[in-house]
């Protein structure tokens, strides 16, 4: 029976073999058909520094880099492969017997691959191998290393005890490892590289390989994508024929330098803070087609809040304007500089690019210069073009330096030229650092050792949330103080953990809510100085993550005791804050809520506001001027309350005593991408704490504008801070800061036909209008001069009014010297803009999937205290 068909041709592949290994002469196998001797013009009898020579003479003739002739590589090739068969005395006494013997072919060529294969085997390679590192260990070089990595993880320090030399061995085994010697020649062989394993793998390896040129075919010839840097390194790699090990050992910029010539059309240059090349960081280069640019693209590149893929650069090599179309992928925002023109770009926001242009991956971070090959090289740029790059570098620089010729007023950083005078201070407010923020951002920022210092005799701390774990070691101050009165908002499980952890000096009161569904949310401090009492007001909780991460805004005001000769003699604010402090039931006074009728609905809510506005007169272009509200939690309203509302606060007269009107309002509210994409990620909306069913009603829509904070450097700030305005482009008519969301439970609302005011918590702001006052700088921690009279308000005149303006404010300050100027640090950016279509306003009970900056989904628990209250 015939055999089968695979062991048919098995016979005859076997067959052919021994025919052809018969008909060669054994001497074939070292040079072919040719003579070694011959090849390189010797005789036998030559002696070896003779056999180099003649292959020095020959390799200079015939080397391919000296000889471009293509017979002439062949021939190198076999000259250097008789070279490398007569230089070593084994090898030529092999190949001599192999001539005088040629009818022991079997023998010869026995001993021709156990030459050059023998020890290429397994059991051999670890032979060599241990030997080579047994010799390596004996050299000094490696004894130093071994005792320079024993200090260091010792600590500096080593025993020199003799008697414990097993320890001693042991440790030198362990250090060693630690080493990774590596001897080329003698690498430490692996069970992946003995010829039967390879043998069963090759159809794994066949089809990974099929795979690899499938994928390879699709991505960059079906879909015409960028290449990647291996690709690209790859590819530069085979086209030059570098050996791979040169490949691998060559530096970062050198491979760059060569990747060049591989259909590149410029790089992304970075540059430092003072916008000059950052030569400690490799340029990232761009290619034909679109490039991707994100996290790990150079070794700098390693923050978080940039995605893998956080924009890409579509550039061609034949466009004759240089230029490139950027499209931010990513979630966070990329700032681009072109000229005059600074743009901030959002997902999925784009804009062509051109030479010379800069990129900042983050807002004031991250800076990178577009530059393609053109604009590289000098000799092809003329003088104008040179200069105007120059000078868009000056303007760039000078922005970031904050020396731009706008006068400061109008440029993107304006917060950084918001400096005020001590005795000016009572006139504005500050807001308060947030952490990650460029330097600039945090110009005239205040911390909370910033509020509380001196040598305070009594402190009353109010607030709704307290944390006594981050209070007293981020402010020490606090702990030295002889008294201290906490009036807080705090729950049962809080309260009962804060009067464990309290120092023994402390008391704590929560004021009594005879209302349901109210809080104690006033944020106000009184310090009592041996020279005064200093007054703050400001919005943020007495936590952590309020005093680092959020916008939050504080105003503070010195008062020195009163004259005893005179000491009925008071100011309009003295009056506010004893009625505010007057009714609490301790010691200490206090507002508490309640239904309020009669002179006393005037005193409190919406109603103080618009008593307070009825008797001031404002210029005529606030005339119907809009209202802008800005908070953080959304109460449940309805359209009567907001028109209630919008009535107290378009209270008010022009100058020739005509109302001022109502005025439409703006609410300034983040959307689910403000939150998601800021600093904390999804963790900074359980500061927002509005639900579905208070945020999406259908009338509010009208209302919705976005949270832009890019002047104060505060887009991912997210906002806890309060306020509430009446403008005219960057004019504010007036300006509140407070504690009081948009809510009746804050603001009251009006019942039983107008006569009577139902308040449920407790809220205390800081009313700036536009009038003169007499400040005398006083200081509680400064020895000052003190004026006659600080708290009396001049003429309600045109004359005695002051102009409050926000930070983008453009104008010019010395016009009327009887007007003086006072910029308030709004936060926002004024006017603001409504929302998109595809903005969504944020809602805390919501589920949302898309991962925000650190890989996280909502809902999530958030952990608002230094330490959990577990044992609460």
């Amino acid at each position: 029976m015939a055999p089968a068909a695979p062991i048919r041709w098995f016979a005859v592949a076997v067959s052919a073999l021994m025919l052809c290994l018969l008909i060669s002469p054994s001497a074939a196998i070292y040079c072919d058909e040719d003579d070694c001797y011959d090849l390189l013009g010797v005789t036998q009898s030559a002696n070896s520094s003779e056999i180099k020579k003649a292959y020095y003479k020959l390799s200079l003739k015939h080397h391919p880099d000296k000889n471009p002739d293509p017979e002439s590589k062949k021939l190198f090739v076999k000259i250097a492969n008789a070279y490398e068969i007569l230089k070593d005395e084994a090898s030529r006494e092999q190949y001599d017997y192999a001539i005088a013997h040629p009818e022991e072919y079997f023998y010869n060529t026995a001993r021709y691959y156990q030459a050059y294969y023998g020890h290429k085997t397994y059991f051999n390679q670890w032979t060599r191998y241990n030997q080579a590192i047994y010799m390596v260990k004996k050299t000094p070089a490696y004894k130093n290393r071994l005792r320079q990595l024993e200090l260091e993880r010792s600590g500096g320090t080593t025993t020199k005890k003799k008697s414990n030399k097993q320890t001693n061995k042991k440790m030198d085994e362990d250090l060693s490892k630690e080493l990774e010697l590596q001897i080329k020649g003698a690498e430490q062989p692996s069970m992946w590289d003995l010829i039967g394993v390879r043998f069963v793998l090759l159809p794994y390896t066949i089809g990974k390989l099929l795979l690899w040129h499938g994928c390879w075919f699709w991505r960059y010839k079906v879909k015409q994508a960028p290449y990647t840097w291996d690709d690209a390194s790859y590819l530069t790699q085979r086209s030059l024929s570098a050996p791979l090990d040169a490949w691998r050992n060559m530096n970062h910029e050198r491979k760059i330098l060569s990747i060049d010539a591989y259909g590149k059309v410029g790089h992304l240059v970075p540059l430092c803070n003072h916008v000059q090349e950052d030569t400690s960081i490799p340029k990232i280069p761009l290619s034909q087609g679109r490039n991707s640019i994100g996290r790990n693209s150079a070794p700098s590149l390693t923050d978080k809040r940039l995605s893998r893929n956080h924009l890409s650069l579509t550039a061609a090599a034949d466009d004759a304007s240089s230029s490139a179309a950027l499209v931010v992928e990513g979630s966070n925002p990329v700032v681009v500089t072109s000229g005059n023109d600074r743009r901030k770009l959002c997902h999925k926001d784009s804009v062509t690019i051109r030479d010379g242009d800069f990129i900042e991956l983050i807002p004031g971070k991250y800076l990178f210069q577009y530059r393609t090959l053109c604009g590289d090289d000098s000799k092809k740029r003329s003088n104008a073009e040179e200069k105007a790059e120059e000078s868009s570098r000056k303007r760039f620089k000078g922005e970031r330096e904050g020396k731009s010729d706008g006068g400061g007023g109008g440029c993107v950083e304006a917060i950084r030229h918001f400096h005020v005078s001590d005795d000016k201070l009572p006139q504005t407010f500050r807001l308060l650092n947030v952490q990650g923020l460029p330097p600039w951002a945090n110009t005239s920022s205040v911390s909370i050792r910033d509020v509380i210092q001196g040598d305070i005799l009594f402190a009353v701390l109010s607030n709704y949330m307290v944390d006594l774990d981050w209070l007293i070691p981020a402010c020490p101050t606090v702990a030295k103080i002889p008294h201290v009165l906490v009036v807080h908002g705090e729950g049962d499980g809080a309260l009962d953990y804060m009067k464990r952890k309290k120092p023994a000096n402390w008391i704590l009161h929560k004021p009594p809510l005879p209302i349901s569904f109210g809080t104690h949310h006033s944020k106000a401090m009184l310090l009592v100085y041996p020279r005064g009492v200093r007054l703050i007001v400001h919005t943020a909780n007495l936590i952590f993550v309020d005093w680092n991460n959020k916008s939050q805004g504080l105003w503070m005001q010195d008062f020195p005791w009163k004259d005893e000769s005179n000491p009925s003699k008071g100011c309009g604010f003295e009056n506010d804050l004893t009625d505010y402090l007057s009714a609490l039931k301790v010691r200490l006074i206090a507002s508490v809520p309640g239904y309020h009728t009669g002179n006393n609905m005037k005193k409190w809510g919406h109603l103080k506001l618009r008593t307070v506005l009825q008797e001031c007169t404002f210029d005529k272009e606030f005339r119907k001027s809009p209202l802008a509200y800005q908070f953080s939690s959304l109460g449940s309203l309805d359209e009567k309350w907001m028109a209630e509302l919008a009535y107290s606060m378009s209270s008010g007269f022009s100058d020739d005593k005509t109302p001022l009107g109502p005025g439409e309002p703006r609410i300034i509210w983040p959307t689910v991408e403000d939150i998601r994409c800021s600093i904390e990620g999804y963790a900074a909306g359980n500061a927002v704490p509005s639900p579905v069913k208070n945020v999406e009603k259908d009338f509010l829509k009208k209302y919705w504008a976005r949270w832009k904070a890019s002047h104060t450097g505060r887009c991912r700030a997210m906002p806890h801070i309060k306020t509430f305005t009446r403008y005219n482009g960057q004019k504010l008519a007036w300006f509140l800061l407070t504690s009081a969301n948009l809510s009746k439970a804050a603001w009251g609302a009006l019942q039983k036909n107008n006569s009577q005011l139902m308040i449920r918590s407790y809220e205390l702001g800081v009313l700036f209008l536009p009038y003169k006052t007499r400040s005398s700088g006083f200081s509680c921690t400064s020895n000052g001069v003190l004026s006659e009279d600080k708290c009396e308000k001049s003429d309600d005149s045109k004359s005695g009014r002051n102009k409050l303006v926000t930070l983008n404010w453009q104008g010019n300050r010395n016009t009327d010297s009887s007007s003086e100027v006072v910029a308030l640090p709004v936060p926002y950016e004024l006017p603001p803009q409504p929302y998109t279509a595809q903005d969504v306003p944020w809602s805390w009970d919501r589920r949302y999937t898309k991962k925000d900056v650190y890989g996280q989904v909502w809902p999530r628990q958030v952990q608002l205290y230094a330490a959990a209250l577990q044992d609460s």
